[in-house]
């Protein structure tokens, strides 16, 4: 029997695509909004160093699928790290899932197969 976790893994309200301000990745931004409304490229990876906004992006992309009418979900695991594999899931149903914090699992190798499957069923 399997028990479902209740997790907190709310928006920051705060992070939108309104307060973000785009720079030299103003091509990115524009094709994160596009795959928020379910337009354009399937997958996205970005990449940069810590506190360039990665993670505003992509609350920012689940946001604007809420006014879409889209199910996404955001997955930071920093925080989902500690619930182990299982926690990935049913999230593959969400029409759009934006993974933040890659880097963690570097050295867990049962997340980076985890991962990597979870990948495979999108």
């Amino acid at each position: 029997m399997y028990t479902q976790l209740t997790l907190d893994l709310q928006l920051k309200t705060s992070f939108n695509f309104d307060n973000y301000i785009a720079g030299d990745n103003a091509l990115a931004v524009a094709l994160l909004q596009l795959a928020g409304r379910g337009e354009g490229e399937q997958q996205l990876f970005i990449w940069g160093q810590s506190g360039t906004g990665k993670s505003h992006l992509l609350q920012s992309v689940c946001a604007i699928a809420s006014v879409h009418q889209r199910v996404a979900s955001y997955l930071p695991l920093t925080m989902l790290l500690p619930y182990g594999v299982d926690v990935l899931q049913g999230f593959e149903q969400a029409d759009l899932i934006c993974i933040d914090d890659v880097q963690c699992v570097i050295g867990h190798r049962d997340w980076q197969e985890a991962l990597f499957h979870f990948n495979n069923k999108l």
